[in-house]
């Protein structure tokens, strides 16, 4: 109803209660409507002004508090995101360090253990090396001694064939150059 058709049912009411009718039935009197319409008016106003603003602000203030707080949940969720990515790029990096540090490792290793077969060989071949100097030594040593042997034994010889003529010295010389022209045939 709006405000034409209420001061139409005001009036109506108003004309009953002078000459009867309903209106009169019911005890309706006008001016103690008016009163009280006016003073819910008054404590509509007072209490929407003391109570429903407070109400309005409270209200509004926990509703900005409830998006401040949807706002905090959604910004806290996208910096544990962004952690969550950071924590598995640090994982990728380190599990990359490991594998760089293993690899490295491995190739150490295989320069090590490359670096000691080469020390190994080396000292082998030196070994040969003086295992050959050592037997050509003693080949030539024997061979000396095989010398004198077959000198002293050649000289012994000539000495029974010629007679004791032949010195020890002139026999050694004939040795000798015996000798010395069969190593040069050789």
């Amino acid at each position: 109803m709006n405000a034409t058709q209420w001061a139409a049912l005001v009036y109506a009411a108003a004309a009953e209660s002078n000459g009867g009718g309903i209106a009169s039935d019911i005890h309706f009197d006008p001016w103690v409507f008016l009163a009280q319409a006016v003073g819910f008016l008054v404590l509509f106003v007072i209490l929407w002004q003391a109570v429903f603003k407070r109400v309005g602000k409270t209200l509004d203030a926990r509703q900005q508090t409830i998006a401040d707080r949807l706002a905090k949940i959604e910004q806290d969720q996208a910096d544990a995101a962004a952690a969550k990515e950071e924590m598995e790029r640090q994982l990728a990096d380190a599990q990359n360090e490991a594998r760089r540090r293993i690899q490295e490792a491995v190739e150490q290793a295989e320069a090590r253990a490359a670096q000691i077969a080469a020390d190994a060989r080396a000292a082998a071949e030196a070994e040969m090396e003086r295992g050959r100097l050592t037997i050509e030594r003693e080949k030539n040593e024997a061979i000396l001694a095989l010398r004198a042997e077959v000198a002293d034994l050649a000289v012994d010889a000539a000495r029974r064939l010629i007679g004791d003529t032949l010195n020890e010295q002139q026999g050694r010389q004939i040795v000798d150059q015996m000798i010395q022209q069969i190593a040069a045939d050789e």
